[in-house]
């Protein structure tokens, strides 16, 4: 479950912050995708947004607009963070798809657009990159839910979730009934 208490050590309140999530593109994983993406939309994101940034190369912090706060690992509860956050933006797939799947709208930066469980999470969640739709249409929608409130967010989110949960199956239920069925 997530803890909103976590959120008191940054000073942000529930869905009126964003996450962004700057990789390191140096791995075999990343391999052909260009360096800095959250840096080439940081002027799309709205000055007076808060926003808690995650940075792997905190050497370049300095690229980066001074008021966003920077995290410093490790981070404690990090999915909680994720979960009432108001949107989320990654240049890596994992943390975007985790917080698609959390109900959480996200954005992908990153040219990973075919792998299964990437296209999986933009089918079913709400898991968007530069393929199916531009950032700043994106940002515009994700700030417009901003400004409908908290509430209005929350029940997105919820919906969203039990869309979720209806599409995916339990695969530990799935598989528990396979096995229970060859023992019959």
């Amino acid at each position: 479950m997530p803890k909103v208490e976590v959120l008191e050590k940054y000073g942000v309140k529930p869905k009126e912050y964003m996450f962004l999530r700057e990789v390191t593109v140096g791995t075999i994983n990343y391999a052909g995708q260009a360096s800095g993406a959250i840096l080439g939309i940081k002027d799309m994101i709205p000055t007076d947004m808060r926003v808690l940034f995650s940075l792997e190369e905190k050497k370049r912090r300095g690229e980066y607009p001074a008021d966003w706060i920077l995290l410093q690992e490790p981070i404690e509860d990090i999915h909680s963070l994720i979960y009432y956050a108001a949107g989320l933006v990654s240049s890596g797939d994992s943390m975007a798809r985790e917080a698609a799947l959390l109900g959480v709208p996200s954005y992908y930066l990153g040219i990973r657009y075919s792998m299964p469980a990437n296209a999986a999470a933009s089918k079913v969640a709400s898991l968007s990159n530069r393929q199916t739709e531009p950032f700043e249409r994106w940002i515009e929608r994700v700030k417009e839910l901003m400004n409908e409130g908290v509430e209005r967010l929350t029940e997105e989110q919820m919906k969203l979730r039990g869309h979720i949960d209806d599409e995916f199956i339990d695969i530990n239920g799935y598989m528990l009934a396979l096995v229970e069925g060859v023992k019959e």
